[in-house]
């Protein structure tokens, strides 16, 4: 009589979570587990591989590993691996992990499991330094350019007005503090005197005798010289004949 025997599937648990210690690493860890009945009996995990992708909101894979499943205990637990994801995803992002187990061929028809969803995973905002090193695109470094040019020109434009407002209040203050310049007075004259009024019933008072005229040298006279038969005559120092009174006798010696 024969007997038969029948062997039952055993079911395993599959699970991760995300881990992300800047003190421990600088990667977020993919923190997996395996439970169920398998390890319960045999007190092991299943052997097998894990595969860790990352993908971003656009489908594409950032990351992506295989890891093997060890069948010992590690850390103290049954099962238990970390698996970094040594990768600096890009800052300020939403991706999404996944961590698939893959048992091996030779178990996988004796399993019963389900391996977990997938998980949001949001990076950290980016350092200052890693702005700083990030290359900046051509708009937004003409951008910049233009905003500096600007507010180069609006300060000068204002230290232009206020250098011109203190001018003009230096000016003001100057031209008021100024110490006035003291006009000259003429020096009084002569007190003129008034001429006596003239009264009713009384005459005109006399008038002042005119000053003599300016006595003028004697005009010479016509002198008569006597000089033989004929008279000769002096006109203003030239000597004349009475025959010819008009015409001088300049060829006549004396």
């Amino acid at each position: 009589m024969s007997k038969k025997l029948t062997i039952s599937a055993l079911k395993i648990a599959p699970v991760f979570s995300l881990e992300t210690d800047a003190t421990a690493s600088p990667y977020t860890t993919v923190k997996t587990s395996i439970s169920g009945s398998y390890v319960e009996m045999v007190g092991a995990p299943p052997a097998g591989e894990w595969v860790v992708e990352a993908r971003d909101s656009q489908g594409e894979i950032a990351f992506s590993t295989t890891v093997t499943q060890p069948t010992t205990a590690e850390s103290g637990e049954v099962g238990t691996l970390d698996i970094p994801i040594e990768k600096k995803l890009r800052p300020n992002e939403t991706f999404e992990v996944s961590a698939i187990f893959v048992p091996e061929e030779s178990i996988a028809d004796g399993l019963i499991f389900a391996n977990p969803a997938p998980q949001p995973f949001e990076t950290a905002p980016p350092t200052v330094a890693e702005r700083l090193a990030r290359p900046m695109p051509v708009w937004s470094i003409a951008f910049v350019a233009a905003a500096i040019l600007g507010a180069l020109t609006l300060l000068t434009v204002i230290i232009v007005k206020r250098a011109r407002r203190n001018r003009g209040g230096v000016a003001g203050a100057s031209a008021s503090t100024a110490t006035p310049v003291p006009t000259s007075t003429p020096a009084p004259g002569p007190t003129p005197v008034p001429a006596p009024a003239l009264q009713l019933g009384q005459g005109l008072p006399p008038a002042s005798p005119a000053p003599p005229a300016p006595s003028l040298p004697p005009t010479p006279a016509r002198q008569a010289v006597t000089t033989g038969a004929t008279p000769e005559w002096e006109i203003n120092g030239l000597f004349a004949d009475e025959t010819a009174p008009h015409e001088v006798n300049a060829n006549k010696t004396w």
